[in-house]
């Protein structure tokens, strides 16, 4: 036997998924933050990055982003810093 929702409880599984959905765009603002205050350096180098506190579970739903666009710009900057007057180097830069 199938059980079915009633509308509250869609709503507010609707709302908990919107608010992930927005969670994960915030959290991919700040990796774009991040990344550009660090153009060259590497991102552990920035100060501000990491702070102690508590964090909601979430949040943890940006993670994945999270990590994919740091690994993604440190590459980045690993090939700036390596062929700094390539073509590469020079497109990767802007």
């Amino acid at each position: 036997m199938v059980k079915l929702l009633d509308y509250d409880q869609r709503m507010q599984i609707l709302q908990q998924s919107q608010t992930a959905y927005f969670i994960c765009i915030v959290v991919c603002q700040w990796m774009d933050v991040i990344c550009s205050k660090t153009r060259r350096q590497l991102g552990t180098q920035f100060q501000h990055m990491f702070r102690d506190g508590t964090m909601p579970w979430v949040w943890l739903c940006g993670l994945p982003f999270f990590i994919y666009l740091m690994c993604y710009e440190e590459l980045r900057k690993f090939l700036i810093r390596r062929y700094p007057d390539s073509w590469l180097g020079k497109e990767l830069l802007i």
